[in-house]
């Protein structure tokens, strides 16, 4: 990331700031990664801000900059829904100040209109026997002026009410929080390490245990449809064994075991082909490696 070189608090908002410094990412909502530039990129939901987060720090970009970085042929977007392949001129980040007004237009359609929907979903929800009440009101005065039988009104007004509960009483998938899924992970999973032994937890149950020793491959792999959709699969001597790739543990993982793997930052991400419950899988780094090193900058490590 080349932006030119900021204070902290001149980076972002008040709000997106407070995330980073609290670890919360309260207001910073993932829109993907870049494995092969081992870079997230963020966005803030207060202010609109980007930012990417490197190996070691986490820094404001511009919207060009965002922009380059999602169109980059690694990316990983984080929809949190299924997608279609994009083209590269749907592949773009949401709008943000600076972008020209018919680029805003473009980008923003798909992204306001969820938003819009969410939003009324959530004031809806909030306020549905309200709603529910308001328009039996509305309903009856109608019918009264109308002189409907108030038996059948009755009985339309109840079956509308147990339709209207049900209907918002039942969460939608579609409209959950697209940075959900980190959280979840943080909620169900925990990590333990103990010098080389990497023991995970999931709902407190034991799910992996193995020792970081004779790592001969490690790749990430994407999957939808199924949680967690991003995973690290670690292939040693002594098997394989899958860990969530997400929420604040896996930053931890990552900089005491991946990142320290032996010319990890001069390997190239090797695309290769997914096992069936998979979408995407990359060859992040290998013991024996066969490609050509890559160029990196001091930014990456």
């Amino acid at each position: 990331m080349t932006s030119s070189p900021k204070q902290w608090n001149d980076q972002g908002c008040g709000s997106c700031r407070a995330s980073w410094e609290s670890g919360s990412r309260e207001n910073v909502r993932q829109v993907g990664t870049s494995v092969e530039l081992h870079s997230r990129l963020y966005r803030c939901t207060v202010c609109g801000s980007f930012w990417a987060e490197l190996e070691r720090f986490v820094h404001e970009i511009s919207a060009e900059e965002a922009r380059t970085l999602e169109q980059h042929g690694s990316f990983v977007r984080d929809t949190g829904r299924e997608q279609a392949p994009q083209s590269d001129a749907e592949n773009r980040p949401p709008s943000a100040a600076g972008f020209p007004k018919k680029a805003n237009a473009a980008i923003d359609n798909e992204e306001v209109a969820a938003g819009v929907i969410a939003f009324i979903w959530k004031v809806m929800a909030k306020h549905a026997f309200k709603f529910l009440l308001l328009f039996a009101l509305a309903v009856g005065t109608i019918a009264g002026l109308m002189g409907v039988d108030k038996r059948a009104l009755l009985i339309v007004i109840a079956i509308l009410a147990v339709l209207w509960l049900l209907l918002f009483r039942k969460p939608l998938s579609t409209q959950e929080d697209r940075g959900a899924w980190q959280r979840r992970i943080d909620r169900e999973y925990r990590l333990e390490i103990n010098e080389s032994t990497i023991t995970l937890f999931h709902n407190e149950a034991l799910d992996a245990k193995f020792e970081w020793r004779n790592v001969l491959e490690v790749q990430m792999l994407r999957r939808r449809k199924t949680f967690p959709p991003l995973v690290w699969k670690i292939i040693s001597r002594d098997g394989e064994f899958i860990l969530p790739n997400g929420g604040r543990y896996a930053r931890e993982f990552e900089k005491q075991f991946i990142y320290a793997l032996p010319g990890y930052y001069e390997q190239k991400v090797v695309k290769i082909s997914a096992a069936f419950e998979f979408t995407n899988a990359f060859s992040m780094w290998r013991a024996n490696d066969p490609y050509p090193k890559r160029p990196y900058s001091d930014d990456e490590r």
